[in-house]
């Protein structure tokens, strides 16, 4: 897997921020994204969103996830997510651009981590298929949470 983007912003609410590139010959079931992050202040409340990038030759109007999360203790959440990428009439939701169409989907808010440390998160779909075409990229974005 290759690393499109990591960094820490200075400029907006963004703690962490990493998203991987899906295998080009498709996500298989038994593949496990990762993703490793330091959280220091445990007194903030955080927004956890998800990164997801597909063509719109995907064969679903959505996308199952199992996803856990390790805390420093070595505690581990595990969490099913469904994440709808296109309406009932097969319109795709999110940004697109030509081909490609790109979500920032809200995972977990207004948040509390529980100890400073080292968090590792991973991502493997739940799809009935076993590998998943057309699934560009996986990610996952920490803002501190934001009162709208």
């Amino acid at each position: 897997m290759v690393v499109l983007l990591s960094f820490i912003s200075c400029g907006n609410n963004a703690v962490y921020e990493e998203v991987r590139s899906v295998p080009s010959g498709g996500w298989n079931f038994n593949e496990r994204i990762g993703f490793e992050y330091v959280i220091s202040d445990i007194n903030s409340a955080y927004d956890v969103q998800l990164h997801i990038r597909n063509t719109k030759g995907y064969s679903y109007s959505n996308l199952w996830l199992f996803i856990d999360t390790k805390s420093p203790d070595g505690k581990v959440q595990h969490d099913t997510l469904e994440i709808a990428l296109a309406d009932e009439r097969g319109n795709w939701l999110g940004k697109s651009k030509q081909s490609i169409n790109s979500m920032l989907v809200p995972y977990r808010q207004n948040v509390k981590f529980p100890a400073r440390g080292i968090y590792t998160t991973t991502i493997q779909h739940a799809m009935r298929d076993t590998t998943l075409s057309h699934l560009i990229d996986v990610g996952i974005r920490i803002d501190y949470h934001s009162q709208k």
